[in-house]
């Protein structure tokens, strides 16, 4: 399992379709994953379960539209914006498991609560 937060900022604009494609696919070119991340949004959390260790996928990052300019001449039709590839490797995971809840106190530091003169220096 592999879980990444990702967020797409367009300052200029230059994303028309509003949204930013993320394509995971393995060595062989197969389509693993699709996700959709909105643009000028807050983090999405991407979680992919399916991966197996020791393996190679590409995160490709596509803008459906994309124009830098004001007409037709610099419009770009599912434009890479950013590609990355990976090998998967054995990470660390587990849990904890609470045994017990004990009323008992096993601690050196106990205080007896009843006792009025618990927090004050009084001199008897």
């Amino acid at each position: 399992m592999i879980d990444f937060d990702v967020k797409v900022r367009d300052e200029d604009g230059a994303i028309n379709s509003n949204r930013v494609i993320l394509e995971v696919r393995n060595a062989n070119g197969s389509l693993l994953s699709y996700q959709e991340i909105g643009v000028n949004e807050e983090y999405k959390r991407i979680i992919l379960n399916n991966l197996e260790v020791n393996q190679r996928y590409t995160f490709t990052y596509i803008a459906e539209d994309y124009n830098i300019g004001y007409n037709n001449d610099t419009n770009e039709e599912n434009k890479v914006l950013y590609e990355e590839e990976i090998i998967t490797e054995e990470g660390i995971s587990g849990s904890i498991n609470l045994e017990s809840l004990l009323k008992q106190l096993n601690g050196k530091n106990k205080f007896d609560l009843e006792n009025e003169q618990r927090w004050t220096n009084a001199q008897g």
